[in-house]
């Protein structure tokens, strides 16, 4: 029986998915889209903001499958929530979008899990040893990076650069994924033949 060899897929929906949330960057800054907006602009940039997002949340299953942070308890605890974070940060954006409610409880919940959510992944990915090379630590560099923000700069509120950054960030680790996520069973597949 043959399974799938790699988690390739996962890991170009992951890149995609960050190269789509910098080019809406670009417009919600240049036209200033920030939420509380309305109007047919706004929401047609948080939309595609959530697209960009579906694709980082296909790039974590991805990981999911490749179990790039092992199969210990920690680790996949650690993913499980990263994954269920970022897809309660997806799921308050688009309700707070068609409610017109920017403090929708959800996103605090989604925002403040999925950047736990990184680190402790980030952390698993580390100690699990089944990444090797710079693959092994992007995952904890991208965890790091937007607290480590938050605490120089003083404040919550990204910026342009930061937030580009951030999801260059999460382009390496989908590149990571794509470069060293073989699934497990397939993994062996192929090498017993």
């Amino acid at each position: 029986m043959e399974t799938s060899t790699n988690t390739r897929p996962y890991a170009l929906a992951g890149m995609a998915g960050a190269v789509f949330f910098i080019i809406n960057l670009v417009f919600e800054y240049r036209y200033d889209l920030f939420p509380p907006d309305s109007g047919p602009a706004f929401v047609a940039n948080q939309l595609s903001f959530f697209t960009g997002m579906v694709g980082l949340l296909i790039m974590l299953v991805g990981m999911w499958r490749a179990r790039a942070a092992g199969d210990g308890r920690f680790g996949r605890l650690a993913l499980g929530f990263f994954i269920a974070a970022w897809a309660t940060l997806i799921l308050g954006g688009f309700i707070s979008l068609f409610t017109g409610n920017a403090d929708f409880f959800l996103l605090p919940v989604g925002g403040l899990g999925s950047l736990l959510g990184a680190l402790l992944t980030g952390v698993a990915v580390v100690f699990a040893r089944r990444w090797t090379g710079w693959q092994r630590f992007a995952l904890l560099i991208q965890g790091l990076f937007m607290p480590l923000m938050m605490i120089l700069r003083g404040t919550p509120e990204p910026t342009f650069i930061i937030e580009v950054a951030w999801m260059a960030l999460w382009f390496i680790t989908s590149l990571a994924l794509y470069t060293m996520g073989k699934e497990p069973e397939a993994e062996s597949a192929a090498t017993a033949n």
